[in-house]
């Protein structure tokens, strides 16, 4: 069976990553879907560069995708997987609570008249665990973008796969147009419909799902981003001259809990609350204790956390974590301001004359 590309991007040295509707394909090696057990997503940048992580754990094998520079096609390939495993999460559920294999019907000839008798057969169904832990001993912090959770249930009829109608009766009229023709155009047809129905649903369920963890449309506000630019905002604090506002939240600054308790959903210890303000120069955090800033040229490394964003800076001691309401449309705000600078600097040093010596 034909299957349909879902994403394709680079990860790594150049190699290739393409996901289809049901396998992975890594650098020619397929890997199928109904063998995905567990996966988890990383977003970080680090020295100006952004790049995403894939971890997948498959029945067999823990399979560590890291590079994926391109984010968007990063983030699509992270919610048709969550999709994915949510859809064969309901499935295996109620398998399991049906624990019931129905036969079809069928025909008995008997003397006289053919009669429709149906059967049920009672199949125990054996079940795997539905969400099997990664195995302990990463060294890095990981961080979830999406996580799976097995008992929501959003919309996941949305990614059943259309079927082809079958040929009506009157299409089996004689005509001058041979049968196979006729047959391999109205199934050319059918599947390019089917196709453009099935990208369609794709795209609004990521658009729910998003709504539904972040609270706002990741791809509406990069394309917004995109066209109309970062936003000018007015804040309370004194700006320098030449700075402009582009991004404003409620945040609190925090201690790092444990990572064991971190990844299990463990409350952040609040050292100060106070607005989180991002401008074309620095980062400020204006507390009821204390102030910080943060020069963008000065950033080491951004992270964003479930619930909040991690920033390491040259002349912090140690790394400083924020925990807001959306943390990953902040990720996004800083992410577009970094590469708006780095877009400027290098216009400026294109725009130096070259330096000759006499």
């Amino acid at each position: 069976m034909v299957q349909t590309l879902v994403v394709k991007c680079k990860y790594g040295w150049g190699q290739t990553l393409r996901l289809y509707t049901e396998r992975l394909e890594l650098q020619g090696i397929s890997y199928a879907l109904y063998d995905l057990v567990h996966f988890r997503s990383a977003y970080r940048r680090v020295v100006g560069l952004s790049a995403l992580r894939l971890d997948l754990q498959f029945k067999d094998e823990l399979i560590y995708v890291r590079g994926i520079t391109d984010i968007d096609a990063g983030l699509q390939a992270t919610l048709y997987l969550n999709s994915w495993l949510n859809k064969q999460a309901e499935l295996a559920q109620e398998q399991q609570n049906s624990n019931v294999i129905v036969v079809p019907a069928v025909r008995v000839d008997t003397a006289q008249t053919l009669q429709l008798v149906e059967t049920t057969t009672v199949v125990p169904v054996p079940l795997a665990p539905l969400t099997p832990s990664l195995p302990p001993g990463q060294t890095e912090v990981v961080v979830d973008i999406i996580e799976r959770r097995a008992t929501e249930n959003v919309m996941s009829q949305e990614l059943q796969l259309a079927t082809t109608t079958p040929l009506s009766p009157a299409l089996e009229e004689v005509e001058t147009v041979p049968v196979w023709s006729r047959a391999e155009d109205l199934y050319n047809d059918e599947g390019h419909d089917a196709h453009a129905q099935r990208k369609q649903r794709l795209i609004r369920l990521q658009t729910e799902r998003e709504l539904h963890l972040y609270g706002f449309d990741i791809s509406a506000l990069e394309h917004r981003l995109q066209l109309e630019g970062l936003p000018h905002l007015r804040v309370s604090l004194h700006l320098q001259r030449g700075e402009i506002a582009h991004y404003c939240s409620e945040a609190s600054l925090c201690d790092e809990p444990p990572e064991e308790l971190r990844l299990v959903g463990a409350q952040w210890k609040t050292r100060d609350r106070g607005t989180f303000i991002l401008t074309n120069q620095r980062t400020i955090f204006q507390g009821h204790k204390r102030q910080l800033v943060l020069y963008h040229n000065r950033l080491l490394q951004l992270t964003h956390l479930p619930g909040a964003i991690m920033l390491n800076a040259e002349y912090w001691t140690q790394q400083q974590f924020f925990v807001m309401q959306r943390p990953l449309e902040c990720a996004i705000y800083f992410d577009h301001i970094l590469r708006l600078n780095q877009r400027k600097q290098q216009q400026l040093y294109l725009k130096r004359p070259d330096k000759r010596h006499d």
